[in-house]
């Protein structure tokens, strides 16, 4: 991504292009940016984890039917059906740190959504800067041959 800003800025000018501004490159990258699409990926990811832990069991229900044949001689064919409900039951300790460690994970997404925005902030800028530092070289250098 960072080559293309480079090459970007490199090319030669058409008449009617605009020149690039820092805030322009950081806007774009900041749009593009798949690293940074990933962290706000997984920041949701930790909130959805959240609402997970926070929500009750859901009761279960077991219906089945079937056919029975007798293993004996004597014994009858028949059907055989089932119904069952169960519902789990947890324990407040393991509620409470199916939470905390759920909390964790959110602080920890918003933490590694923060840290790869200020990456990609540091690393757009840097490569501005040092394509402007290497444009204005290349036009003294032009001026040194001339």
């Amino acid at each position: 991504m960072l080559s293309l800003l480079v090459l970007a800025m490199f090319a030669s000018p058409k008449a009617n292009a605009t020149e690039l501004t820092l805030a322009e490159a950081l806007r774009l990258s900041a749009e593009s940016s798949p690293a940074l699409a990933s962290a706000a990926a997984q920041d949701r990811s930790a909130q959805a984890a959240l609402d997970s832990a926070r929500a009750y069991p859901n009761p279960e229900l077991e219906i089945a039917s079937g056919m029975t044949r007798p293993r004996q001689p004597g014994g009858e064919n028949g059907r055989i059906e089932m119904l069952g409900l169960s519902q789990q039951f947890e324990l407040p300790g393991l509620r409470n740190a199916r939470r905390q460690g759920a909390e964790a994970g959110i602080v920890s997404g918003s933490a590694n959504l923060a840290e790869a925005r200020l990456y990609q902030y540091i690393t757009v800028k840097q490569a501005f800067y040092d394509v402007l530092r290497r444009q204005e070289e290349s036009g003294l250098a032009a001026e040194n041959f001339a």
